[in-house]
């Protein structure tokens, strides 16, 4: 939880941040436009007036890094301070045929020679020639330049805001974490997770009540299967004995609770428990100590899937001997009564 709070925080201050960005390029990138258009203006207005008086050689002296173009009323260059620059007539051009129309115009489009945008500003002179001047437009190399400073600053604030969001992220869940499940009395929480914590409290009551009624249900199991003369074995769906009550641990060996007793060679029973989890009622008797011991495992079944196994075990000694005293004295009073019978 902590991960994701960091996350959507620092996350958050990465998008703002970046807002910010691209609107302060965006806004120094319109503001080094202006600047370019009104430095073009107002050297066009300056030429105008220079051209008046001393015509082309003044526009050759004041020749330098702007491109200057006087185009007569019909289109043709008169003059081009770029050598070599095509010579075609530029009434087609949107700021020539709007500067002989309201007196000025611009436009930005690519250079004649397709290397950079360019700005071109074109001014009407008083006798009516156009005098233009055009420059590359420099905007995005100014922007960048006058936000490389604001640069590192965003990268020191992710930095700064990264460790803020982990502090804020671990302090926000330091109270959840600290909550102590088995004493919420002395647990310290703010009101936002008050119905958390009142949540698990209920909770806490209801396993309660749950595990109460459990132990004495148990209770009463153990109890009752105590008191059992005969031996009374409970496994799951793997054999491993859940329950053996006391009797049980007297007539079969290695029943303990724990022990897997379906795959236990040394468990007289683990035949008849693999036999019972294969879901077949199974009974045999064992003779050990003199002893004669009934085992019977069934089944049990749970929504038709079998998910344990029942044994009960009988000591049937004293029942074994009275069967074998019957047949010995039914034996013997057969013999006897035939003997005489033969004689007569």
């Amino acid at each position: 939880m902590t991960a994701k709070i960091f996350r959507y925080a620092f996350a958050l201050g990465v998008v703002i941040l970046i807002l910010c960005g691209f609107l302060f390029f965006g806004l120094q990138f319109n503001h080094a436009k202006d600047e370019t258009y009104e430095s073009l203006q107002e050297q066009a207005v300056y030429a105008s007036s220079g051209v008046m008086i001393a015509g082309e050689d003044y526009l050759t002296s004041i020749a330098g890094e702007e491109h200057i173009t006087w185009i007569d009323r019909d289109g043709s260059v008169k003059y081009d301070s770029m050598p070599g620059a095509p010579v075609a007539n530029q009434l087609d051009c949107p700021e020539v045929a709007e500067a002989l129309e309201n007196g000025e115009g611009y436009n930005i489009r690519a250079s004649e020679n397709g290397d950079s945008n360019t700005m071109y500003y074109a001014l009407r002179c008083s006798d009516g020639p156009v005098l233009r001047l055009s420059s590359p437009i420099n905007a995005l190399k100014s922007a960048l330049v006058a936000i490389s400073p604001i640069f590192w600053m965003i990268v020191f604030v992710l930095l700064l805001s990264g460790f803020f969001a982990f502090r804020a992220a671990k302090q926000i869940t330091a109270p959840i974490n600290d909550i102590k499940v088995d004493s919420l009395e002395k647990t310290t929480v703010y009101p936002e997770i008050s119905p958390l914590v009142d949540k698990i409290r209920e909770q806490n009551l209801t396993i309660s009540d749950q595990m109460a009624e459990l132990q004495r249900r148990q209770r009463e199991f153990s109890t009752l299967t105590d008191n059992m003369s005969e031996g009374f074995i409970l496994t799951d769906r793997q054999g491993i004995v859940l329950s053996a009550n006391n009797s049980a641990n007297k007539m079969i060996t290695r029943c303990s609770i724990g022990d897997n007793i379906a795959e236990s060679e040394d468990s007289p029973v683990s035949e008849l428990i693999r036999t019972a989890l294969n879901g077949e009622r199974a009974e045999t008797v064992i003779e050990e100590a003199g002893r004669s011991k009934q085992i019977v495992a069934n089944p049990i079944l749970s929504k038709g899937t079998i998910s344990g196994v029942a044994v009960l075990a009988v000591d049937v000694t004293e029942t074994a001997q009275r069967e074998q005293l019957r047949r010995e004295f039914s034996a013997n009073v057969s013999h006897e009564l035939k003997t005489p019978l033969t004689s007569i």
